[in-house]
């Protein structure tokens, strides 16, 4: 099942069917499966989402009036996201944890990729207004960062911040911090984890802050709008 899979996927008119609603229903089963049956392995999952998403970027044409390198990475993001809805849609199917385990890791690349690709976009952005601006961007004297092993004061949740920040390798099942990754994977979660409680608000907030400094400029920036993001939804109680 798994080889016609691959096939059927990857191969001619790929990306007609994969915009056609009759295709998403009659095949998000079968995709899902087909990373179900990959051993448990992440790299392997991300393998094949990665194979799919390179096949579809060289079978999809950039129109010769868009700039390639814009027009490739809207042709990337409709692709993931696309990616995430037929993953979303099945976790409402089914209710065994090793499917919605699958389907979760396949949404945390999507949304890993997405985030690398703003993130590129808004430096382009910042480096050519500065350009035209004439603006001269000091160096710094020391660009290392606090190593985080050398930090024994770090919560687990702290942690798992930093890796999440860092777009770092998943944690799997069984691994120490797995839960608290769960939680905090995407900007998404950890912006809705307090709900309607403020004491959950005001410990994720210094949890953040805690971690600002092992983190880039870009990744400060990304935590920066998540604290803000927070503080919005409790403006008179924090």
């Amino acid at each position: 099942m798994a080889d016609g899979l691959g096939e059927n996927f990857v191969g001619s008119h790929f990306e007609k069917k994969w915009f056609s609603e009759y295709y998403i229903d009659s095949n998000n089963r079968a995709f899902l499966e087909h990373l179900a049956e990959l051993d448990d392995s992440l790299d392997k999952i991300y393998k094949t989402l990665f194979q799919q998403l390179e096949d579809y970027k060289e079978r999809t044409p950039v129109e010769s009036h868009l700039d390639i390198f814009n027009a490739t990475d809207v042709i990337v993001k409709r692709w993931l996201s696309h990616t995430r809805f037929i993953c979303r849609k099945a976790i409402k199917e089914y209710k065994d944890e090793l499917w919605v385990e699958v389907y979760n890791e396949a949404m945390k690349w999507c949304d890993w990729k997405i985030v690398q690709i703003d993130t590129r976009h808004g430096l382009n952005y910042i480096s050519d207004t500065a350009q035209l601006r004439k603006i001269e961007v000091p160096v710094p004297l020391s660009t290392a960062l606090p190593q985080v092993s050398d930090e024994p004061e770090l919560t687990q949740r702290e942690r798992v911040l930093i890796r999440c920040y860092k777009q770092q390798p998943a944690i799997s099942r069984g691994q120490e911090g797995y839960q608290d990754y769960m939680t905090y994977a995407r900007a998404g979660d950890r912006c809705s984890y307090p709900g309607d409680s403020d004491r959950k608000a005001k410990s994720l907030i210094r949890s953040i802050q805690k971690v600002l400094p092992y983190l880039t400029d870009a990744e400060k920036e990304q935590a920066v709008n998540e604290i803000d993001t927070i503080q919005a939804k409790f403006r008179n109680q924090l």
